[in-house]
Order: structure tokens, then sequence, then C-alpha cells
């Protein structure tokens, strides 16, 4: 579940029921792979292979699993990467929206928030740490 808090210079995101801290990079890069697989048939994004590197490291740090950001990010083809998440498995919370431009690329918003906000109650509270 994406969120809008930030601590610590770091992005809040839910994985596996469990909040764990996203650099920006690695929120950015999450962001841009949700993008994809909701508004695109293929579901793919170019990421850089470190790109992918880190951000499941960071998957598997705020699930406490090994192995969990190499099972949720798979290869495409030539530097393409996709989610192996069906989309009613992604959700946000109320305080996403409220993310400025500073925080994350204004259409990317705008297309998550158009495609999740059908899976999630943005009327619930979020969660505290």
């Amino acid at each position: 579940m994406l969120t809008g808090r930030r601590e610590n210079r770091h992005h809040i995101v839910e994985v596996c029921g469990r909040e764990g801290l996203f650099t920006f990079g690695d929120f950015t890069a999450l962001s841009q792979l949700i993008c994809a697989l909701v508004s695109t048939a293929a579901g793919t994004c170019p990421l850089g292979p470190m790109t992918v590197l880190r951000l499941r490291r960071a998957l598997d740090r705020a699930a406490a699993q090994k192995g969990t950001g190499k099972s949720l990010i798979h290869a495409a083809s030539d530097g393409e990467y996709f989610l192996a998440l069906d989309q009613t498995e992604l959700g946000i919370d109320n305080t996403f929206p409220e993310l400025g431009p500073k925080f994350i690329d204004p259409a990317t918003q705008k297309t998550i928030l158009r495609a999740l906000s059908r899976n999630t109650s943005l009327s619930q509270e979020p969660t505290n740490r």
C-alpha cells in the first residue's frame, strides 16, 4: 500500500502487512512500476538494473522476508521490469493524494490515484507507527 506519509526523509510503504521505509529513489521506481501496471497492456517499465536491485532489497527489508522483492519484480526484456501483482492487490491510503510534486511526478500520481482509488477506501485512517 502506498502512503503519503514520510519519516526521517523516507517514504512509508506497506508491504505484506508491514510498513517499511523507502528512499526517494526506491519510492519513485515503485511508483513507476505501479503506474505501468495500471496504465499499460504489458505493464512493463524501463528501469536500470541497480535501481531494481535497490528496490528489491527495500521490499525485502519492508516485508522482513528475503526474496520478497525478487518474487514481486520480474524482468520482462531488454531492461524492462514488471510487478507480479494483480491491480486488486495494490492500494493507497488517504495520505497518498497529499504528496506534492516535490515527492512524486504529478502525472504518475494522477494515474495511480485514478486506478487504485477503486481498490482502497480513501476514508480509512492511516495506521500509526
